[in-house]
């Protein structure tokens, strides 16, 4: 099929098509029906008619690019060297720590003291670290410490070596 330059407007109505065209009319219905995507993510997300948490759990497919924009990070947080551990996703590492070190939100990491960041990774998208959390938290404990044991043998807070200042 050859592609030629086409001056039909986008909005008009139907139309017969010459013998042996390339199938510009076609090409326009189906660019007029594709969502318009911005390389500003704020901006793709006013384009879509969905609130941003509908968004991020998959219920339009317009607005999975907007969360490919962000870096986000899958974490492990633990009371002590072979303690108490949790496994977390979030697209704003240094928020999310400090929200566990200091106790801002009643949660597990409250109840069982886990303030350490003993373990983290980043990835590209919050669903790819979304779903390298749950592939985390449904392994067996060993193979948790061996994941922690291979970059922090020490189980140190990391927290402290990230943070600016």
């Amino acid at each position: 099929m050859r592609l030629t330059q086409c001056t039909m407007p986008a909005d008009s109505g139907p139309r017969v098509e010459p013998e042996g065209s390339a199938g510009c009319w076609e090409l326009h219905r189906e660019l007029s029906k594709a969502p318009k995507v911005s390389r500003d993510c704020t901006e793709t997300f006013r384009s879509t008619r969905l609130a941003p948490h509908r968004a991020a759990l998959g219920l339009d497919p317009r607005a999975t690019l907007n969360f490919h924009c962000a870096m986000a990070w899958v974490y492990i947080m633990a009371n002590r060297r072979f303690g108490t551990t949790y496994v977390g996703a979030t697209n704003d590492l240094m928020r999310r720590v400090w929200e566990h070190k200091n106790d801002v939100v009643p949660s597990f990491t409250r109840t069982h003291q886990c303030h350490l960041l003993v373990y983290f990774e980043e990835h590209q998208s919050i669903y790819d670290a979304m779903q390298r959390e749950h592939n985390i938290k449904h392994w067996v404990r060993a193979w948790k410490d061996a994941l922690i044991e291979a970059d922090n043998p020490e189980w140190s807070d990391l927290f402290y070596g990230i943070a600016p200042g």
